[in-house]
């Protein structure tokens, strides 16, 4: 019995593995024409890429530094805003600022607010929030809690 199951088991094995190997195609194993050259791109060219897909013609990498204290204006005119470090100040509590674009008593529209929590003991340090947002009648930050001190990274887009 047993000899009678592999007489009919193996050529039906054979058969399966032969016709798979002939419908395998492994495709064009040769490499194309020309010089082989090296397939990562430069920074350079990632970033030439990023601009292209969104562009933002006269830009530079832009700070502004300064304490929080009532209505502050932070950039002049459109902007693209990268992100915020935060520096708390000393003490138990908490520090908020709001990021609005254009003056908040003239109809501005809040975009962003970020908070940081400082403890009894002091400030647990500045912090970075990443930030992609888009302003377009000037960047004004206001505070609740404890004044804080903000470093704002953006891209100007004015001409």
């Amino acid at each position: 019995m047993y000899k009678q199951t592999l007489c009919v088991t193996l050529p039906i094995s054979a058969a399966v593995i032969i016709a798979a190997a002939l419908f395998a195609n492994a495709g064009d194993l040769n490499p194309p024409p020309g010089d082989i050259g090296p397939t990562m791109h430069t920074l350079d060219e990632i970033y030439e890429l990023a601009a292209a897909e969104q562009p933002c013609p006269p830009c530079t990498w832009e700070y502004w530094y300064g304490p929080v204290q009532g209505t502050t204006q932070a950039i002049l005119g459109e902007a693209l805003l990268h992100g915020v470090w935060i520096s708390p100040a000393n003490g138990d509590g908490f520090t908020e600022a709001q990021l609005w674009d254009g003056h908040p008593d003239d109809g501005g529209v809040r975009v962003a607010a970020v908070v940081i929590v400082t403890q009894a003991s002091g400030s647990i340090g500045s912090q970075f929030v990443q930030l992609d947002v888009h302003v377009e009648n000037g960047l004004f930050l206001t505070p609740s809690g404890q004044t804080p001190t903000l470093t704002v990274l953006y891209r100007s887009t004015n001409p």
